[in-house]
């Protein structure tokens, strides 16, 4: 009987099983580790959602943009720079349209891009003009993020 588990065809079942149970155990590691990035990631942005409105200028100084400061509610204050910038072809909650976005110059800071929301194609016409940007001088909160990757 012990002379069966010796022959080159259980040696090779045996050997299949070991390497099939260390892939899984470096497989479920990986999983895991990414469970813990995505779950630091969403305290993070819990914080910061939850956290008092900052200056924009202590947030988006010299330094680039850090990934421990993205979503930080950060105020503004500044004048909208006309026309609006359209980025058509973009999706929202499965919908195709257009997003609307503005360059507010904050005074004495940086010029930044603001979001000011989604049009959905069907309302986005000739006839139906968006409305025009905000003119004078507006104070703005919202939340920082950085460019978007391919």
């Amino acid at each position: 009987m012990l002379q069966r588990l010796f022959t080159l065809r259980w040696l090779r079942m045996v050997l299949a099983a070991i390497l099939f149970a260390l892939a899984c155990f470096a497989l479920g590691r990986w999983q895991y580790s990414r469970h813990e990035a995505r779950s630091a990631r969403a305290d993070l942005i819990e914080a910061h959602y939850t956290a008092a409105p900052r200056p924009l200028a202590d947030v988006l100084g010299e330094a680039p943009l850090t990934a421990g400061d993205e979503w930080r509610v950060v105020e503004a204050t500044g004048i909208f720079r006309p026309p609006a910038i359209l980025v058509k072809n973009r999706t929202n909650e499965g919908e195709s349209g257009t997003e609307v976005l503005g360059v507010l110059d904050v005074a004495g800071g940086p010029s930044v891009l603001i979001d000011l929301g989604f049009a959905a194609r069907r309302s986005v016409t000739a006839e139906t003009p968006l409305p025009p940007l905000p003119s004078g001088e507006v104070t703005v909160t919202g939340w920082v993020r950085g460019y978007e990757e391919d």
